[in-house]
């Protein structure tokens, strides 16, 4: 037994080496990418065939499996995908302009109290969230609507997600 999970072990281990890590995230060398690496060793994807999509060739091809990206990766063992440099190119060159803040919640640890209290609430308010958002985007009313919906979001727990969410923080933020 203890020979397949060290066996197991060592194929998620190798999972996350640069060259299978691409190709698990998109394909393998000769099917999403080109048989030889560029001038730089680096490998590009293979050209489409009529009809076919970037999309379609990488949906085709994954593995999705244990991966791992990182930036150095990108014109070390591979580019970038043209549709993620588009991306990435939209968010620096049009939504960050409207961002103030950089900062973010960060990866808290919530006692089984804090997981149920959220558990318990959170679907709700998020099916609430959703169905006024696309209710105010097609047919108005936003701001006659608010102070009801602000009311009944607190009267489905708002307050008490809310409250497991600062007491995980509180908690980071003193271990730090």
């Amino acid at each position: 037994m203890a020979c397949r999970w060290v066996k197991s072990v060592k194929w998620v281990d190798q999972m996350y080496e640069p060259l299978n890590s691409m190709q698990a995230i998109y394909g393998a060398i000769g099917s999403y990418w080109n048989e030889e690496p560029d001038e730089k060793g680096c490998y590009t994807m293979r050209d489409l065939k009529d009809g076919e999509t970037a999309g379609e060739l990488k949906s085709k091809n994954e593995l999705l499996g244990p991966t791992e990206q990182l930036t150095e990766d990108y014109g070390t063992y591979y580019y970038l995908e043209d549709r993620a440099q588009q991306r990435i190119d939209d968010i620096r060159d049009f939504w960050f302009q409207y961002v103030d803040s950089t900062e973010y919640y960060p990866s808290v640890v919530f006692t089984e109290e804090e997981t149920n209290t959220i558990n318990d609430y959170l679907s709700d308010l998020k099916a609430l969230t959703e169905e006024k958002t696309a209710h105010w985007l097609t047919d108005g009313g936003i701001e006659d609507e608010w102070d009801d919906y602000v009311s009944a979001m607190d009267s489905m727990g708002l307050q008490d997600v809310v409250a497991a969410w600062q007491a995980a923080y509180d908690r980071y933020v003193e271990a730090q």
